[in-house]
């Protein structure tokens, strides 16, 4: 009986969220729990995740690598696709999506029904150019397992990063790049502060 009561009640409610492009969200969570962790608390988010696979990735191409293997189910919530934390059965569990890359637009007509302040920005990513830290092997990667939240909210987003990759690969560079680390290698140093 609680249960009905539950899903009457969540039925009758306004569900919002909001999906991030997967290429933008994997580099996040990489950087989020791989990097700023260990930098800031000293521990990785995934020491203890289960078989121990993910504390022994190397780099984003090694940790992308890992989490292609992994399937929903065993997920953690950062990697785990959207389309299979809102959608249920073939139907959306919310009422509104809105997206990361367009939060202020797509946050203000909740805000006016809801008569809520602006959002503040929390979190200010550290990484200048998320598509910096892709090679195209990594990016067939990143699509494949994250198929269904591209079909579902980034239709353009593979092509556009594969035009983006063969542009990059036919400007010159300054410097070799680490092919474990992908284009750009991370440095503590290249970490804005936080806002």
């Amino acid at each position: 009986r609680w249960a009905e009561q539950m899903a009457d009640s969540l039925a009758e409610r306004f569900k919002f969220t909001f999906v991030r492009n997967p290429f933008d969200r994997i580099v996040s969570c990489y950087v989020s729990k791989f990097i700023a962790d260990r930098e800031r608390i000293g521990v990785l988010h995934y020491q203890n995740y289960p078989y121990g696979g993910l504390k022994h990735a190397k780099s984003f191409a090694d940790f992308v690598r890992r989490i292609a293997l992994i399937p929903d189910e065993l997920s953690d919530r950062h990697f785990r696709s959207q389309f299979s934390i809102i959608y249920r059965n073939g139907r959306s569990t919310v009422d509104y999506v809105g997206k990361f890359e367009r939060l202020e637009e797509d946050f203000e007509p909740i805000r006016q029904r809801f008569h809520l302040r602006r959002l503040p920005h929390f979190n200010r990513s550290s990484v200048s150019d998320w598509r910096d830290q892709y090679t195209p092997e990594l990016a067939r990667l990143v699509y494949k397992r994250y198929r269904a939240d591209f079909d579902e909210w980034y239709p353009n987003a593979n092509s556009e990063l594969q035009q983006w990759l063969e542009a990059q690969l036919r400007r010159p560079r300054g410097r070799e790049a680490d092919p474990d680390l992908c284009v750009v290698p991370w440095t503590s140093q290249q970490r804005t502060p936080r806002s």
